[in-house]
């Protein structure tokens, strides 16, 4: 393993994950861009191009292991993109969310 930062895997599955969660999701039009023109995946090569993802590895390899243990997020069949178990929420439905 060659994570970069304490923690390795779980420290990249947890940068992972906030990316894809709900909150985060809804806000950021760059990755509901790339979800929208890839079926519903982001490929890992993407994810390798953000900072805090760089900060921790460089290899698709170790996404690819870090993302096999998540309980949120598959991988394809080739395993070179990943996405949400569950579909994305519209913007109304989190904000529900939180209030209750």
């Amino acid at each position: 393993m060659n994570a970069k930062h304490k923690g390795g895997m779980s420290a990249l599955l947890v940068q992972i994950e906030y990316y894809f969660c709900d909150l985060n999701i809804i806000q950021d039009k760059f990755l509901l861009g790339v979800i929208e023109t890839q079926n519903g995946f982001v490929p890992i090569d993407t994810l390798l191009g953000f900072v805090k993802v760089k900060e921790l590895t460089t290899s698709a390899e170790e996404i690819v292991k870090a993302v096999e243990t998540s309980k949120t997020l598959v991988l394809s069949e080739d395993k070179k993109s990943i996405k949400r178990v569950k579909p994305i929420p519209t913007e109304a439905e989190v904000t529900r969310d939180r209030c209750l």
